[in-house]
């Protein structure tokens, strides 16, 4: 796996200075030694500086409900990337899958996690399949189905 490369000076205890370079993998150890008299291990950390959004689950079954009756279940956005995510609205594209989105952006720093409800109201006895969208500031459409 190719990463990037990293140019360094290492001093020892007489002041020599060794020179190398190494190839940076995320998440794995990097081992130098200059002929035996020292040792260096660094590691990598992978950091992600993009907003990601991460939905679960990315679809969902009701399964059996009467008409004019409703079922709720509760869907979680997670942001699992380095920058802040800011989701900006919520919407269906049909009016069986009903969604609510208040007045104000919810912000999700790094790891943090916001659960929103879908309420399926049936208007008929056939089967329904709709999409939930997320408006988020990472330029895309997230949809559930």
């Amino acid at each position: 796996m190719m990463g990037e490369m990293l140019d360094f000076d290492i001093y020892d205890a007489s002041f020599d200075v060794v020179r190398g370079n190494v190839n940076l993998i995320p998440d794995e150890a990097i081992n130098f030694e200059d002929g035996g008299y020292s040792e260096v291990e660094m590691w990598t950390v992978s950091q992600d500086l993009e907003a990601r959004i991460a939905v679960g689950p990315p679809e969902y079954d009701f399964g059996p409900v009467n008409t004019e009756e409703e079922a709720v279940f509760a869907f979680t956005v997670t942001n699992t990337g380095g920058d802040d995510l800011t989701i900006t609205g919520l919407f269906s594209d049909t009016d069986e899958f009903i969604v609510e989105f208040g007045d104000e952006d919810v912000v999700l720093r790094s790891d943090e996690s916001w659960d929103f409800d879908v309420t399926f109201v049936p208007s008929g006895s056939q089967g329904f399949m709709g999409m939930i969208g997320i408006e988020n500031n990472q330029n895309c459409f997230t949809r559930l189905q």
